[in-house]
């Protein structure tokens, strides 16, 4: 839900949700981006939707397949049982079929009662999005044995026990897009370890508590675009450092860059940084991005770039830069970019491409530039 674009054309930024082709669908499993095609998939990186789709499609099918005559079951729930209230007191068609798909979506549910899911040990796959929950009991998911993904999109969550998916280290996706969160207790992630993917699209939430992502030792995607971030703490990704490859923060609020705050991320290849506040990129604020191809700072105030900072001794694989709608003056303009760029977009900003091709060793021979 998770967790998810094609390019902003002109613009410069690459970060929109949109469908991806059939041909990138192992990007979506695997995580993995070939260099040969990092700008398409790049463009497209909410390829998490991919995944998700496939998954939808399956339960659709599912779902027609074993319950041929859904409304005959009764209840507003159906196949599941709610009460008068629309609280999910469990579901015991799925027990009985030993059924891994629980399919529970747009059912206008107003909670979820504790033990809800015994009987559905066995469910790997839990799919809550667009109903009406503010908020899960502590231990909901706790008799989940082997879950694999938890779709909690388009609800009203407000606010989430700080325990509630402690004892879920199988799961794979998290997906937490289109609340009204704004707050991620300390402890929420723990025990997460096998965690591939996490979707915190399109919520409120304000601030990242330190240590909160610290059990996500196998993320690989963790999307936080679309929120009211103000401010990223030093050592926050940190513990990502091993595994994390995409990294979205657009459309948040955050002004200012600790140094060294992205320091750790070795593997990270894509981040964005658009649509936020920020007036300064720290000298080698992206020096520990070592496989980084493409860097998102477009529409933020920046009016300068220093030499180094996109550099190829800190960013060797940097093929794609945008820095379109920023209010860019003046650049150091010696060894500002890396050898590997492929394609620099600087639309709406006061440094034109022209200055760049007159300025000799600044773009790199067959680079692009979009104005």
């Amino acid at each position: 839900e998770t967790a998810s674009a094609s390019a902003r054309g002109e613009g410069g930024s690459f970060t929109n949700r949109e469908s991806l082709v059939s041909s990138r669908t192992s990007m979506a499993v695997t995580g993995r981006v070939r260099k040969t095609d990092a700008l398409p998939l790049w463009k497209g990186l909410r390829f998490g939707a991919v995944a998700l789709g496939a998954v939808a499609v399956a339960l659709f099918g599912l779902c027609h397949d074993r319950y041929p005559l859904l409304v005959a079951i009764p209840g507003p729930c159906a196949p599941c049982i709610c009460n008068d209230a629309r609280v999910l007191t469990g579901c015991p068609y799925h027990a009985e079929l030993k059924e891994s798909f629980l399919w529970i979506g747009e059912r206008g549910l107003t909670a979820v009662e504790k033990g809800a899911f015994k009987g559905n040990e066995g469910a790997g796959f839990i799919h809550l999005y667009g109903n009406e929950l503010e908020t899960l009991p502590a231990g909901v998911f706790d008799d989940l044995q082997n879950p694999f993904s938890i779709v909690l999109d388009h609800n009203r969550l407000t606010e989430l026990p700080p325990d509630l998916f402690n004892k879920l280290g199988s799961l794979l996706l998290l997906s937490l897009d289109y609340n009204r969160l704004t707050e991620l207790p300390p402890g929420l992630f723990d025990n997460l370890g096998s965690l591939l993917a996490l979707f915190l699209n399109h919520n409120n939430i304000t601030v990242l508590t330190p240590g909160l992502f610290d059990d996500l030792h196998s993320t690989w995607t963790l999307i936080l675009n679309n929120n009211n971030i103000t401010n990223l703490s030093p050592g926050l990704f940190d513990k990502l450092g091993g595994s994390l490859q995409f990294l979205l923060l657009g459309h948040n609020n955050v002004a200012e860059l600790p140094a060294g705050v992205f320091d750790r991320l070795k593997h990270l290849e894509g981040l964005a940084l658009n649509d936020n506040r920020i007036d300064t990129l720290p000298p080698e604020i992206f020096r520990g991005l070592k496989r980084a191809v493409a860097i998102d700072v477009s529409s933020n105030n920046i009016s300068r770039i220093d030499a180094g900072t996109f550099a190829v001794r800190t960013n060797p694989d940097l093929a794609y830069v945008s820095l379109a709608h920023n209010a860019i003056r003046s650049a150091e303009l010696e060894g500002a970019f890396s050898n590997a760029l492929e394609h620099l977009w600087l639309t709406g900003s006061d440094l034109t491409c022209a200055e760049l091709a007159g300025a000799e060793g600044v773009l790199p021979r067959g680079a692009d530039c979009t104005q």
